[in-house]
């Protein structure tokens, strides 16, 4: 049930936004107080509440997003006015209303407009029915995840609040202006005007996404980066334990955004690829928007093709403009990470230690050659967020992979501090940093169960050898050998398969300073001895 109100939840929030870009469009384009020829008064209420009804479904829709985001009480209510919305978006969809197609009760429905009007239909009734039993409880919204708060802004990063607000008002005003545009010119040249549906909406957006991040992706490859992840909407591939494994993540399907994860193959790659790399992805819109402009410009073209093509041509030009403009939502904008790079400074220096970093997963690089000057640097820096976390645990790592296991003990110290100061929510698989880095380096059994037991409360899903190396520092220094030794062979197995990177060398090597600690000392004396660890 938590899924699903999760998945409802960002459906909402993925209906209003939708709703809000349709709505202008949609009364602009229907005109629904024109004379309908209609048998009855009936149809007619029905015409002008489906014109009408997207106005009033993103205000339910985006006020359950948000209030359910916030975890208000009234976000049940407004979840339960949604989904009785929704309900009456089905019925509406599903009662065979060909006057809406056509405005023509002469005229029989086009099959495939039938058709699209069962699976909308279909869809908006099974969400409605689900959001009423999803929130009929009055817990239900105690039940929500809490939303992670959003990480605080880091002076110079080029961003404002008012900047991120005012990108996404200009752009849904470049949107609707545009596709305006698209419509006279329909009318001045005799041809059919162009009207967005849900599903050239959809499916142009996710075109532009996917182009947009094999701009990226493509570049990088061709300026000698590797290439560690790709993002769009729900459809995630990554490399895990040195293979690509692929994920749908239902909660992302109304996601309109997308990753590509790059890292260099030279640790001294110049700040300059980097800016090319970025700034291909807006490109990439630009020059697809433009092809698509040209191809719905030409008069043999179909009215259905050009229909698409000009949706497709104005989400494209649209999002090239945008994505320069400087801005953060969950993450900074192209235009923030180029001027980021061009200005220098601590952000700069944390993206090219960061993507170092990451190489490692695809190159010989291993911690050990991490810069530790540059890390400690830019640390004392960059103290809030995300970033300031992991350039803590890339010293941790560093030493440790050098085997300055007390340096490694203070910097997982120092780590630790950053987190109960920052109150930030630390990803599952983190965990298991600290948990092996109490037991083994610091010998503190307390400390280390204390991590596993908010690691186990997350229900982690990836098994790697962190976590079994994790598992065997924790029952080694508990003094369950048995369950210490089994848990480490599962580790040294796995480990073993890895492919020969920088960062799975460093994996075997820390494995072989756990089994020669647990050789050595076979009961440990679980003792608090930060710093000074007794391997």
């Amino acid at each position: 049930m938590s899924t699903l109100r999760r998945f409802l939840c960002w459906y909402f929030g993925a209906h209003a936004l939708g709703a809000l870009v349709a709505a202008p469009l949609l009364l602009v384009n229907a005109h629904p107080f024109r004379p309908v020829q209609t048998p009855g008064f009936l149809p007619v209420v029905l015409v002008r509440l489906a014109v009408t009804m997207p106005s009033f479904m993103g205000v339910f829709c985006g006020m359950a997003w948000w209030t359910l985001r916030q975890r208000k009480s009234a976000g049940r209510l407004w979840a339960i006015a949604a989904s009785l919305g929704q309900l009456v978006l089905g019925l509406l969809l599903v009662y065979p209303d060909y006057l809406v197609a056509n405005q023509n009760s002469r005229h029989k429905m086009p099959l495939e407009l039938f058709v699209i009007d069962a699976v909308f239909g279909g869809f908006f009734l099974f969400t409605g029915i689900a959001g009423l039993i999803a929130f009929s409880p009055r817990n239900a919204v105690e039940q929500m995840p809490k939303a992670p708060p959003k990480p605080p802004r880091i002076p110079g990063d080029g961003t404002s609040g008012a900047l991120d607000v005012l990108t996404w008002i200009l752009e849904l005003a470049g949107y609707i202006a545009g596709m305006r545009w698209w419509a006279h010119w329909s009318h001045s040249q005799g041809l059919p005007t162009v009207r967005a549906g849900l599903i050239q909406i959809g499916l142009a957006l996710a075109l532009t996404i996917l182009l947009h991040e094999c701009g990226h992706a493509f570049t990088g490859r061709a300026l000698g980066m590797r290439l560690r992840g790709f993002v769009v909407g729900p459809f995630q591939w990554r490399i895990r334990s040195g293979r690509w494994t692929f994920k749908f993540l239902p909660t992302q399907l109304f996601a309109a955004g997308g990753a590509t994860m790059l890292v260099p193959g030279d640790p001294h790659y110049s700040a300059r690829k980097q800016v090319y790399m970025i700034a291909a992805g807006p490109l990439t819109n630009l020059i697809t928007g433009l092809i698509a402009m040209f191809v719905a410009m030409m008069p043999e073209t179909s009215p259905q093709v050009r229909s698409f093509l000009a949706l497709l041509s104005t989400i494209s030009v649209v999002t090239f403009a945008g994505n320069l403009v400087p801005f953060r939502h969950q993450t900074y904008s192209d235009g923030a990470r180029i001027f980021q790079i061009l200005a220098g400074g601590p952000l700069a220096d944390c993206d090219h230690l960061a993507s170092v970093a990451t190489s490692s997963l695809v190159t010989p690089l291993r911690p050990r050659d991490f810069d530790i000057d540059a890390l400690q640097r830019t640390a004392r820096v960059i103290t809030t967020g995300t970033h300031g976390l992991m350039l803590r645990l890339g010293s941790y790592e560093h030493f440790l992979d050098r085997g300055e296991l007390g340096k490694a003990s203070a910097a997982l110290m120092e780590a630790e501090s950053f987190l109960q100061q920052s109150h930030m929510e630390l990803p599952t698989e983190l965990h298991t940093v600290f948990v092996f880095g109490n037991a083994f380096l610091r010998r503190d059994a307390a400390a280390a169960r204390q991590w596993w037991e908010r690691m186990e409360a997350k229900k982690p899903t990836h098994f790697n050898v962190d976590y079994w190396r994790a598992k065997s520092a924790l029952h080694w220094i508990e003094g369950d050998l048995e369950e210490a030794n089994a848990a480490w062979k599962k580790c040294d197995e796995l480990a073993e398969r890895l492919p020969e990177f920088g960062a799975y060398e460093s994996d075997r090597a820390s494995c072989a300073l756990l089994r020669e600690a647990m050789d050595i000392q076979p009961q440990p004396n679980p003792t608090y001895a930060a710093g000074k660890p007794t391997a």
